[in-house]
């Protein structure tokens, strides 16, 4: 094909414009698409389930550490063997390293489980435990539940 192209160049000068217009065009066209991006935006995901689309943003990394979460992981830690159904098998450096993953490395908002935190005896730490609510709080204005 492309020598038939120059051999009709070479006879007729209408024709080498329309030979270098076709060979032009495509270069053109992959000069002016936008470069594609260095990465993907790994946290950022999109979830389709049927007509629902749900799209996440994890940004924990900007995030500072939260204390209260790292001393419920702590209390989590030394009152382990009093959680109903704990597995005996894990240390207490292994329970905090779980809890501190599961939490995305402390980065996260105060919930009222956090505030469990400063039960002093572990029965009462698992009982505040099992009833406290994965709501956002500051501890300081959770209500204090009396124990029976």
């Amino acid at each position: 094909m492309l020598m038939r192209m120059l051999r009709a160049t070479l006879l007729d000068p209408m024709a080498l414009l329309a030979a270098s217009v076709a060979l032009a065009l495509p270069q053109a066209s992959c000069a002016s698409s936008p470069p594609p991006p260095d990465s993907p935006n790994s946290n950022v995901t999109v979830v389709h389930n049927g007509d629902t689309t749900v799209v996440s943003v994890e940004d924990h990394t900007l995030e500072p550490e939260n204390a209260a979460c790292k001393a419920y992981c702590q209390r989590l830690s030394t009152c382990w063997y009093a959680v109903p159904n704990a597995d005996p098998m894990l240390s207490q450096k292994d329970v905090y390293a779980k809890c501190w993953g599961e939490q995305q490395q402390c980065r996260t908002s105060t919930t009222e489980l956090f505030c469990c935190s400063s039960a002093a005896a572990c029965g009462d730490f698992v009982k505040c435990q099992t009833t406290a609510r994965d709501v956002v709080t500051d501890c300081r204005h959770a209500p204090q539940k009396p124990l029976p």
